[in-house]
């Protein structure tokens, strides 16, 4: 974890929250020094700055309105869950102030309805929605596809030597890189990956596509809950 994203994850614990705006870090002169911008730095000026320093505890995204967020790096699902456990809200309300964009909630609220995650009911002529309690604790623990079983440990080796390889030491490595290293097929290398991040052996990350060329974006790999995953880091496990 990046000096720089400690601190925001401190402001989050303080605060309480999952998610803090851009333009709400002008005010706090710690992250302002440490990014070596001025007071009043645009949105897109400390994106550009912060960008470089969130790759694990911390992912930058894009709101409501063209808002853009500092966030934990915690599922999509999660920060929809955790949002309205706190304050149960018609999807209109939740979507101006959130940290995902109207068309993404449009995809996982209704799958989360769908799984028991979210209850609603009429309230005043608007959806609002409920959480049901433990469940999205329980869908988390739910046993994966069989399909992993034929992932061997031969492949988590060339995956780590492809990582040791492309990374040359450094603490995170972009997908796509490893993909075009190894030129497995698309299956087993999203079924190795798949694998390495059920046995806590990776942990994934997201980051801005924007950086990526069409290309490089469609050989990252694509997380049911987190979504786009743009790096990767390889957990130290004994």
């Amino acid at each position: 974890m990046t000096q720089i994203e400690q601190e925001i994850i401190n402001i989050l614990d303080k605060e309480e929250k999952d998610y803090v705006t851009l333009n709400s870090l002008k005010k706090k002169g710690s992250i302002m020094r440490l990014l070596n911008l001025n007071k009043k730095p645009s949105q897109s000026d400390i994106k550009k700055k912060l960008q470089p320093h969130v790759h694990q505890a911390i992912r930058i995204t894009e709101g409501f309105n063209q808002k853009w967020f500092a966030a934990r790096n915690i599922s999509d699902k999660e920060l929809v869950f955790n949002s309205i456990q706190s304050n149960p809200r018609s999807l209109p309300q939740l979507r101006k102030n959130f940290v995902l964009k109207t068309q993404r909630l449009l995809t996982i609220v209704p799958e989360m309805v769908s799984s028991g995650q979210l209850s609603f009911w009429l309230k005043s002529d608007k959806f609002v929605m409920q959480l049901t309690a433990n469940e999205f604790e329980q869908s988390k623990e739910m046993p994966q596809e069989e399909e992993s079983c034929h992932i061997t440990e031969t492949d988590h080796q060339q995956m780590k030597e492809a990582y040791d390889h492309v990374g040359q030491g450094k603490s995170f490595v972009r997908i796509y890189q490893l993909r075009e290293h190894l030129g497995w097929s698309r299956n087993r290398f999203d079924k190795t990956i798949e694998d390495l991040a059920r046995k806590l052996m990776i942990q994934l990350h997201r980051s801005d596509p924007s950086v990526l060329s069409e290309e490089e974006i469609k050989n990252s790999y694509n997380d049911n809950d987190l979504g786009l995953c743009i790096t990767l880091t390889w957990r130290n496990v004994s």
